[in-house]
């Protein structure tokens, strides 16, 4: 179910680009835009809203339940984006039912927040029973980033495009998930590190593999890595960490090579490969900083299905989750 839903992410992103190609968003360029999601709904809103201020136009991206709870008066200031595949999420649905206007990216028509919005978009992802998300994520990012690329007049069509193709070779590529196996430990903490899109990569990865592997996860920026957890390299250390083309692409190179020296083992996803003892390099070609997350999401997923595989457990499947989360 998990690998099959992995394989349907690039023509489930095609299908979406797509289906949503002359589509715009109807929204004032004077005013912020707020992205609120759960899970990876709410990776894929940091994305956009990260995307947005890279090209000077102000954004936010807070998690559903802390804006419900604690910040619902900065709305005013905002023109809010929800964000939700089931269009059914608890925190999604209460939030709808408080505004006037909305605008809403989902997967589900005929679903509770997309009846109550003054505008919405939809993914073509198709039905997801893996309690992972994968064509969901990828579909969701792909998405708002043609949304907000043509909100600004600076089209990542063409990009996206390319990200399709990208994603079908990276996927043909199975030794991946062995690979990762065979290098990772599933018994030891994991850290998913990287700078700038890459951060939303590291957070998706960090949460797959607490889904369904039950690792202890974390991610970090790497700038945020070198205060104070760096020290972690003292102890057997293991990561993931994405580097693709872009503003630090010869910064997170450096740093790769560093926590490496230090005894660190790291699996590094970049255009180029980096060779170390300590290193385990998989090339995938990155097209674009902000797109990176579309294509590197691969590997993430394959390394949840390698580590879960190591653990013994049934990939996709959940004992404590639904795939619709349904109360807070």
């Amino acid at each position: 179910m998990f690998i099959k839903e992995v394989a349907e992410q690039p023509q489930a992103l095609k299908d979406t680009l797509e289906a949503n190609r002359g589509n715009y968003l109807s929204l004032d360029l004077n005013r912020p835009l707020l992205f609120t999601g759960m899970g990876s709904s709410l990776a894929a809103g940091q994305l956009a809203a990260l995307y947005l201020n890279a090209k000077g136009y102000p954004a936010a991206a807070v998690d559903t339940s802390e804006l419900l709870h604690y910040q619902i008066p900065m709305l005013k200031h905002y023109q809010p984006i929800i964000v939700s595949q089931s269009g059914e999420s608890y925190e999604a649905c209460r939030l709808a039912a408080q505004l006037s206007e909305y605008t809403a990216i989902t997967n589900t028509p005929q679903s509770t927040l997309a009846q109550g919005a003054s505008q919405v978009f939809y993914t073509a992802a198709g039905k997801e029973e893996s309690i992972t998300a994968t064509k969901t994520f990828t579909s969701t990012a792909g998405l708002l980033l043609q949304l907000c690329s043509q909100w600004v007049n600076a089209p990542l069509e063409q990009a996206l495009f390319q990200a399709v193709s990208k994603l079908e070779t990276a996927i043909k590529e199975e030794e991946i998930s062995s690979r990762i196996g065979n290098f990772l430990s599933e018994d030891r903490p994991l850290f998913l590190l990287g700078r700038g899109p890459s951060v939303i990569t590291s957070d998706l990865g960090a949460l797959l593999l607490k889904e369904a592997a039950r690792m202890q996860t974390e991610s970090l920026s790497l700038g945020q890595f070198r205060h104070g957890p760096f020290e972690l390299l003292a102890d057997s250390f293991q990561c993931i960490l994405f580097n693709p083309k872009g503003t630090t692409e010869s910064l997170n190179h450096n740093f790769a090579i560093e926590i490496a020296e230090l005894g660190g083992k790291v699996v590094y996803v970049s255009d180029q490969a980096l060779t170390h003892p300590n290193v385990l390099s998989i090339q995938l070609n990155s097209i674009d900083d902000f797109v990176s997350p579309l294509i590197y999401a691969y590997v993430v997923q394959m390394a949840t299905a390698a580590l879960s595989q190591k653990k013994g457990l049934f990939l996709g499947q959940a004992t404590l989750l639904s795939k619709v989360t349904t109360k807070e």
